[in-house]
């Protein structure tokens, strides 16, 4: 399966877990609970989502260095400062909290599942791809930030 490292966009990952959700929502029980107070629960969601993303986003335009997942190879700068001090994958966390919110917001009880497999996916196709990369041309400043700081939490 080495085949798909580093080929299928995450957001499209993320996207075909929402649209999972979407199609299976009828085969799950719904969590009974009022709408308007999950919708504020998912919008709290999002809201840390984004301002995640955000972050991870405008550090790497502060370090002038690639955001493109499918080419890790380019970075010219490791980025271990901010919200990268936190988690070496923010941009992934924010997608997986984001695939949380829609599944919060639609009341659908396996939403779980399906932001499970796009933890799994991330972590074998995605991250393990770019880690090798990235500890091949930093090495032991890559060493370093690995030891501090954690993949996901």
């Amino acid at each position: 399966m080495k085949y798909l490292e580093l080929k299928i966009p995450p957001p499209l990952i993320a996207a075909l877990m929402v649209l999972g959700m979407l199609l299976t929502r009828s085969y799950f029980p719904r969590f009974g609970l009022p709408q308007a107070m999950v919708n504020l629960f998912a919008v709290a969601v999002v809201v840390i989502a984004i301002i995640f993303g955000a972050m991870a986003l405008s550090a790497f335009r502060k370090h002038q260095t690639t955001i493109n997942p499918h080419k890790p190879q380019q970075a010219n700068n490791l980025v271990t400062s901010g919200v990268f001090g936190v988690t070496r994958n923010p941009m992934y966390v924010a997608l997986i909290l984001l695939v949380g919110a829609v599944g919060l917001y639609l009341q659908h009880t396996g939403f779980v599942l399906f932001a499970l497999v796009l933890a799994v996916y991330l972590h074998f196709f995605q991250i393990k791809p770019e880690e090798r990369l990235l500890q091949e041309k930093f090495r032991e400043e890559y060493s370093t930030y690995m030891s501090k700081v954690p993949r996901w939490f």
